[in-house]
């Protein structure tokens, strides 16, 4: 009965030790996921303009060589704080969500090396797009 209730003991800890982790795992994914949304709207305010966040209205996106290098730096900080949380400690929603999130910053990061920010105009993109949609 001792060893039972030992094994019993052992169960319900580790179901709550991994339940801690997975909590804690979904709330560094859904902190991360909320300051790069704020990142996003302070780094391009036009985009958040856009989105109805008039915070940064009085500003446009800095596309200066230096700002360019340091969002480069800063996405793939945003991409080794997400692989540092255990995926499989995730719910299912959260796994997708994840998986997402990590294609989109994989993706980023290797579209860099084009350097299509050195062609900041285009028939579909650019300041004569954007500025009259500031509105």
């Amino acid at each position: 009965m001792k060893t039972r209730n030992h094994y019993l003991c052992t169960v319900i800890c580790s179901f709550g030790v991994t339940s801690a982790h997975a909590g804690d795992a979904a709330d560094r994914l859904h902190r991360l996921f909320a300051e790069r949304y704020a990142w996003e709207m302070r780094e391009f305010p036009e985009r958040a303009m856009s989105r109805g966040d008039y915070t940064n209205a009085d500003k446009i996106t800095d596309v200066s060589l230096a700002a360019v290098q340091r969002r480069h730096a800063e996405r793939r900080a945003h991409l080794e704080r997400l692989l540092a949380i255990k995926k499989r400690s995730l719910s299912d929603e959260d796994r997708l969500s994840y998986d997402m999130f990590q294609w989109m910053l994989q993706n980023e990061i290797e579209a860099h090396r084009f350097r299509m920010f050195l062609a900041p105009v285009g028939q579909r993109s650019g300041p004569h797009q954007t500025i009259p949609q500031m509105g």
